[in-house]
């Protein structure tokens, strides 16, 4: 999929609305993961030198963060998001089929200037849902209507923004099984079940070694020690 004038508009407008509104208030978890990040920095391991009772994916973004910028964590970790909104309206727009760009530009636009409302300017687990989920009904949606793109594809983008979800948020695990409930039932009943374990066979090889990261690291580290 190709990028329209009409494509270029609407994300320099979101673009430079969510920019705008990017400095804009504060929540007390964005301020909980800064503290995270930092202390990860510092050598100190999440949920067992210090613990917040959230999942640890914010965290490591924001010690990227202060890594790139000591001292400026929450203005790079604002950035991060900023960007990373932005990255995934280019991937909504390459990957959904043409007929869905009113609602595609309605979601941008809709970001860019609500965002200090809903807070999803912030690094906020909420923000990195919303982003993965945004990403993950567009184009199931536009695999569903027009066939495009391919089950394929689906399936990876479905595996990645589950794989972003969950870490940055357990209360998405129920959201994302219904997902994938639902997707392979569609394939069960269109192709049968040995077909489909043959088309998802290769993400979800690639996608058990992603997921293993964070548990291999928590081990080696002895961080969930305490809590058996």
């Amino acid at each position: 999929m190709t990028y329209s004038l009409k494509d270029y508009l609407i994300l320099a407008s979101s673009s430079i609305a969510l920019f705008i509104v990017s400095w804009f208030g504060m929540f007390g978890d964005e301020q909980e993961n800064i503290t995270a990040g930092w202390l990860i920095l510092k050598g100190l391991v999440p949920y067992k030198d210090f613990f917040f009772h959230h999942a640890p994916l914010p965290f490591f973004i924001a010690g990227l963060a202060e890594f790139l910028s000591p001292g400026n964590g929450l203005i790079v970790s604002r950035m991060v998001l900023y960007l990373l909104h932005v990255l995934s309206w280019f991937l909504i727009l390459f990957l959904t089929h043409k007929n869905l760009r009113p609602s595609v530009y309605a979601y941008m636009l809709s970001v860019g200037i609500l965002s200090p409302i809903f807070h999803l300017h912030m690094l906020l687990a909420d923000t990195i849902i919303v982003q993965s989920l945004a990403i993950t009904l567009f184009v199931i949606i536009s695999w569903l209507l027009y066939k495009s793109p391919s089950i394929e594809v689906v399936i990876k983008v479905f595996l990645v923004a589950a794989y972003f979800s969950i870490l940055s948020s357990l209360a998405s695990v129920f959201m994302y099984l219904v997902i994938a409930v639902s997707l392979a039932y569609k394939q069960i009943h269109d192709f049968g079940a040995l077909k489909t374990v043959l088309k998802v066979k290769k993400e979800a090889g690639w996608m058990l070694v992603l997921t293993c990261v964070f548990p291999l690291y928590f081990f080696v580290n002895a961080a969930l020690a305490d809590f058996y």
